[in-house]
């Protein structure tokens, strides 16, 4: 019978305990989160009108803006609750057209919902707007994402990652 608790020694000598191990897999999913989400959006712009895109499959807090009340759920990498505030990313050239696009749960019939919003300005109003729809603004070199997790029932609303593409 195998010992699970047992230290295992590789021949470099390093010596992995379950703390190890623990990192190790921690480090492989999220790899594997982002690699798998960015292949994905990747293959979506191939057969979608858009130049660009950003992304985010929450594996880190590395793109949180820092008025972000958004709390990270590090376990299935995913937000579902308060505000996840994405910081403010320069464009690679101007544009007049954006497109959400996101992999996410919500429940109406338990008051669980989802809401995006954006602006092109750190001065600028949030705008609301509908995932999977094209999104027509003022032309910009900038662009700031808003996603506000709501629930009122016993279903949170989950979001596990997001990309902006831009024409």
């Amino acid at each position: 019978m195998i010992n699970h608790l047992e230290r295992i020694a590789f021949l470099d000598g390093q010596i992995l305990t379950d703390v190890h191990l623990n990192k190790m897999q921690k480090n492989i999913a999220e790899s594997l989160k982002d690699k798998t989400t960015r292949e994905r959006y990747d293959m979506l712009m191939l057969v979608s009108p858009y130049n660009y895109y950003t992304y985010d499959s929450f594996i880190d807090e590395s793109k949180k803006d820092n008025l972000s009340t958004a709390k990270l759920d590090n376990l299935r990498y995913m937000i579902s609750e308060d505000e996840w505030i994405a910081k403010i990313v320069e464009l690679p050239e101007q544009s007049e057209e954006a497109y959400i696009l996101s992999d996410y749960e919500k429940d109406q019939n338990n008051e669980s919902s989802i809401d995006f919003y954006y602006r092109i300005s750190e001065g600028n109003e949030w705008t609301k707007v509908e995932a999977d729809t094209p999104i027509y603004m003022p032309r910009t070199s900038y662009f700031q994402l808003k996603i506000h997790c709501r629930y009122e029932g016993s279903t949170r609303p989950a979001v596990y990652d997001y990309a902006v593409m831009f024409k």
